[in-house]
């Protein structure tokens, strides 16, 4: 509770003082006994702050006696000078809760009988005195009946209310509070808007507290009666508006907002308890301050101009949302509204002030605005806050000429963290991996997160691209330390992509894309290491998007082809399988092989349904060729798979559901991984690969040495051959380097028990190294391109042979 001080003038008489700017009674209007004896109203002086204490003292010790001593009563109820009447009280009242509640127009009805007549209106209502509002087919009836506030945010649909009468008061809303005396109804207080509007609960709390006033000024009857007993004598009528007085005391003191009447010097002339609450202070250590004191210094000088405003004559409330200080120093956020009350002469007298503690919204919309721009794992901006940042920066760049540069970043191998130590260790490298980057940053640069394993650097006041490459060496310094996650320890490193504003005016989606592009280039080089946009990037860019509109126009029309290319046993000379090769044939006739659009297929996603197709081709086409060739026909047809195939799919199950439906058995298939997928594989692939294992279906690794592959992956996984890179056996022909990879392949597959199939064979001079060697199997043009099934049929049925110095497959065609 507030706590009720010995403030300055707090003496019973002087408590009474309407006319007196600086006293709450004065909002009615009231003249007390020093004015009687003293000086005019208009040259009452304000109660002055920092009074004689013992005066106080007194005053509030003697609150209670005055309250119940009749002598007393009867000493304070001498003549009066100006005393005003109750039409004026009226008049005064609607004027101010129309202007708190910014209602068109306000009015008091009065009852009787079986209406209320409007007695005293404000604003639009004013047009409308003397009008008699029934009680039934009117919510001031409903009010009545009901005994509570009653509104209406549309008359219009208002089975409550008379939509005749409604559009004769042109009211569209409307808000009721019902008037009291000595527990009887006595009439209503109203406020009205043309348009549809909801009045909220500080309206009807503002009514609430007039409505006290109002009911004890009226008595137990309607206006003329009051009246009429009024004029019986002053003791009666002084005696009724001191009842007014402790009503609405009461109603300030329990309101459950903030209320207060504030001199026009800044000065707390009165305060009731919640506005105490609210400030963390005594009433008394309030009524020594000023406005000013308590009010934030970052808001001071916007609300002292908008006072100087009222004061000037713009307008006669404030509304507005700031913050004050709270007695133990934290900021509290209030939703204030200041009504200047002046005189009948127009003179500015003391504000009234409502106060409402709205700290818990504005801390929850300050969280969800902070939610809405940051991301939620590392606390780092997210895309939205990123680009707002970039094009501020790139704004200043016009006007300073200062470069800007952004880096993309995308953690290389950020997949096996998650698939082999879990989520929750994934996310904890993320977090991990952002403090390392802010860390790494001046103070006007900054590090977001876009989602996933990807950041965005942006840099300001960059001067050249090399200052950008050396945050660039930095980052990556600073990201290939050990990282504890959980029990396990992770070295991780990322790919980086760098563009730059280098003239006034970039976009900022233009420039993110651009270090995006960069980021793939730099994966493509071999991840762990930064490269820098160019334009010939950006054309390279467009092409790939070109590529991937031909990749699902040939899907959708179903214009993809599977070729096959033959492999040769070394040892029979006879033809002993076939890889299945994908070819998109193009509306003009041509034709595009896998190294124009594979790559594409990988990014887009549409290798997934794709490769699904070409295994379903594959098995049918095993299954028709042992139909027609019988034991001619290629012992098995290999497949390739890529990592993403592998790491999005259920592979064995894809498998197994193509072997049943073409009727092929798991011996006639062939899958090739990639080196890629033997390092990046997860206990997950490798139960993959284990189960078409399984199954019967012979494992292989592609391109073999071309990757950085440990020895022991071989052993790890359930493999059957390895396939000898073309590169290598291109060499073969002048490059003694080549030769020894070669007899090293061909070595350590037969040491582990591997089959090793040579790719890229074209020469004789290159086969018959292959032999000597010992290689199992090769394939190449050589002997055959990748020809369409039929034509491999063909050449099947003629039953070649590889000699010792045979002419090329391919020319018996």
């Amino acid at each position: 509770m507030c706590q009720r001080g010995n403030g300055a003038g707090r003496a019973a008489p002087g408590l009474a003082r309407p006319a007196v700017s600086n006293d709450r009674r004065g909002l009615f209007g009231r003249q007390g006994e020093s004015e009687r004896k003293s000086a005019p109203v208009a040259a009452a002086p304000p109660r002055a702050a920092g009074a004689n204490p013992s005066a106080r003292s007194h005053a509030a010790g003697s609150a209670g006696a005055k309250r119940s001593d009749p002598g007393r009563r009867r000493r304070t109820t001498g003549a009066t000078v100006g005393r005003p009447d109750l039409g004026e009280v009226l008049r005064l009242v609607v004027d101010r809760v129309r202007e708190f509640t910014g209602a068109s127009g306000a009015a008091v009805g009065l009852l009787d009988g079986d209406a209320v007549v409007l007695r005293s209106a404000s604003g639009s209502a004013l047009a409308h005195l003397g009008l008699r509002v029934p009680l039934e087919g009117s919510l001031s009836g409903a009010a009545i009946r009901e005994g509570k506030a009653l509104r209406s945010d549309d008359t219009t649909r208002d089975p409550r209310i008379d939509g005749d009468l409604a559009f004769k008061l042109g009211a569209r809303s409307l808000l009721v509070i019902p008037l009291y005396h000595l527990n009887r109804a006595v009439g209503t207080l109203t406020v009205l808007s043309a348009k549809a509007r909801t009045f909220g609960d500080r309206d009807a709390q503002t009514l609430e507290v007039m409505g006290q006033v109002i009911s004890a000024s009226l008595g137990n009857s309607a206006s003329n009666e009051t009246e009429t007993r009024l004029s019986r004598g002053r003791t009666d009528a002084l005696t009724a508006l001191e009842e007014s007085e402790e009503r609405f005391r009461m109603a300030l003191e329990h309101a459950p907002i903030g209320m207060a009447v504030v001199a026009l010097d800044g000065r707390w002339l009165e305060v009731n308890r919640a506005m105490c609450q609210i400030l963390g202070r005594t009433e008394e250590s309030l009524l020594a301050t000023t406005w000013e004191e308590v009010t934030d210094p970052d808001d001071l000088p916007t609300h002292q101009r908008s006072v100087a405003e009222l004061l000037d004559g713009h307008g006669n409330v404030h509304r507005v949302e700031m913050r004050y200080r709270h007695a133990k120093g934290h900021r509290v956020w209030v939703n204030l509204s200041a009504a200047l009350v002046r005189s009948h002469s127009g003179d500015p007298r003391y504000f009234i002030v409502q106060v409402e503690d709205i700290t818990e919204r504005r801390l929850a919309q300050a969280k969800l605005a902070h939610q809405a721009a940051h991301d939620a794992l590392t606390g780092l901006p997210n895309r939205t806050l990123l680009l707002d940042r970039l094009r501020h920066a790139l704004a200043r760049q016009v006007r300073s000429g200062a470069g800007v540069a952004v880096m993309f970043l995308d953690l290389d191998r950020f997949k096996v963290v998650n698939d082999s130590l879990g989520h929750t260790a994934g996310d904890e490298l993320l977090c991990r991996v952002a403090e390392r980057l802010s860390a790494q940053l001046r103070p006007g640069d900054s590090v977001s997160r876009l989602g996933g394993d990807e950041f965005v650097v942006l840099l300001e006041d960059v001067e050249s691209i090399d200052d950008a490459c050396d945050v660039a060496d930095r980052l990556k310094g600073a990201l290939v330390q050990p990282v504890s996650v959980g029990e396990a320890s992770v070295v991780v490193t990322a790919s980086i992509g760098i563009a730059m504003a280098r003239h006034p005016g970039a976009d900022a989606d233009a420039l993110l894309r651009d270090a995006d592009t960069a980021m793939y280039r730099a994966k493509e080089r071999g991840k762990d290491c930064y490269e820098v946009f160019d334009s010939g990037m950006r054309t390279a860019a467009v092409g790939r998007m070109e590529t991937e509109r031909v990749l699902r126009a040939a899907v959708e029309e179903g214009r993809l082809r599977v070729f096959y290319q033959p492999t040769v046993d070394l040892q029979t000379g006879t033809v002993n399988g076939a890889e299945a090769l994908l070819r998109i044939e193009t509306p003009s006739g041509s034709v595009l092989g896998p190294t124009d659009f594979i790559a594409v297929a990988e990014e887009s996603g549409l290798i997934a349904t794709i490769g699904i197709g070409v295994l379903e081709a594959a098995c049918r086409q095993a299954v028709e060729w042992r139909k027609q060739l019988g034991d001619k026909a290629p012992a098995r047809v290999a497949v390739n798979l890529s990592s993403r195939q592998l790491s999005h799919m259920r592979i064995a199950e894809a498998v197994t559901r193509a072997l049943e439906s073409s009727g092929a058995t798991a011996d006639m298939l062939a899958l090739e991984i990639t080196e890629t997928v033997l390092m990046e594989s997860s206990p997950e692939t490798l139960a993959e690969l284990s189960a078409l294992r399984e199954l019967g279906v012979s494992l292989g690794v592609d391109d073999f040495g071309t990757g950085y592959s440990s020895l022991t992956y071989l052993k790890r996984f359930p493999l059957d051959f390895v396939k000898v890179d073309r590169s290598f056996v291109d060499g073969l022909d002048y490059d003694p380097g080549c030769e020894a990879i070669v007899s090293a392949v061909i070595g350590l597959g037969r040491a582990l028990g591997l089959q090793t199939v040579a790719e890229g064979v074209e020469t004789a001079a290159q086969l018959e190294r292959l032999r000597a060697m010992g290689c199992t199997g090769a394939q190449g043009f050589y002997f055959a391109r990748a020809i369409p099934a039929a034509h491999v049929s063909a050449l099947l049925r003629n039953g070649v042979a590889w000699p010792t110095r045979p002419a090329p497959i391919a020319a018996r065609l």
